[in-house]
């Protein structure tokens, strides 16, 4: 073993180079396939031990596959127990707070090499616990969120501190007459469509209710959930339910 302004530590598994005045940092190897970085951490025996009392931790490359771990502030001397907080593995997932691709009975998320993210809360988990969050200028604007245990819910800010009321849903009944269902078929594989053309709901709407311009370089989508939809068919439900009273219907 190697210690380059320190006495290196004995190791029994590795080969290793120790670097800095307290030895703070380790480079080791077992064998061709596996490399360690370790920050206030070495090998004695078959125990990891802290080299000072503050936090260790240590990156590990084996076999194709790459491991992160960490550990809390322990005393010098003693036994590490770390905890591998995330991992690329071979086959190429990522995977943080656990070392099993796809869900898993624990606080993790994973993203697949097939295009998918696999995030997963532990069992107990309360409804409401966050999946997702999402913010501009540290201000939250959306999460998507925990529903019992069997569903989540999509949801954006909303809340009446954020807005300036000006008055109920008026306009309803002209909003719905802008509006130009259509249906027909995808052109990419022939599947059946019912729904709005993206151009025709904007200049119908108030608010942004989708992306992107008509004829732009990027195709237009819709929110299907847009606030200003679903108003509007409130209100206008409302006002229709009112008049029917009035009627006696």
């Amino acid at each position: 073993n190697l210690g380059l302004g320190v006495t290196p530590s004995a190791w029994t598994s590795y080969k290793a180079i120790q670097v800095g005045a307290t030895g703070a940092a380790s480079f080791a190897s077992s064998n061709s396939s596996e490399a360690t970085i370790f920050a206030n951490a070495y090998l004695n025996g078959a125990s990891f031990k802290y080299v000072n009392s503050v936090a260790a931790s240590y990156y590990s490359q084996s076999s194709g596959s790459h491991a992160w771990a960490v550990a809390p502030s322990g005393t010098a001397g003693n036994a590490i127990s770390f905890t591998q907080a995330m991992t690329l593995d071979a086959s190429g997932n990522l995977l943080v707070g656990t070392t099993t691709s796809g869900l898993v009975n624990a606080n993790s998320c994973s993203l697949q090499p097939a295009g998918f993210a696999v995030v997963n809360h532990v069992s107990g988990a309360a409804s409401g616990s966050v999946y997702a969050y999402f913010g501009y200028n540290a201000l939250s604007i959306g999460t998507i969120t925990q529903n019992g245990t069997t569903g989540v819910l999509y949801n954006i800010a909303s809340d009446y501190r954020l807005k300036n009321i000006e008055g109920p849903v008026t306009n309803s009944g002209a909003f719905i007459d802008r509006l130009n269902p259509v249906q027909g078929s995808w052109k990419s594989d022939g599947s059946r469509f019912i729904g709005f053309l993206a151009h025709e709901l904007q200049e119908a709407s108030e608010t942004v209710v989708g992306t992107g311009v008509k004829d732009g370089e990027e195709m237009q989508a819709i929110d299907y959930s847009n606030p200003e939809l679903i108003a509007n068919l409130v209100a206008e439900l409302k006002s229709l339910r009112k008049r029917l009273a009035a009627a006696g219907i």
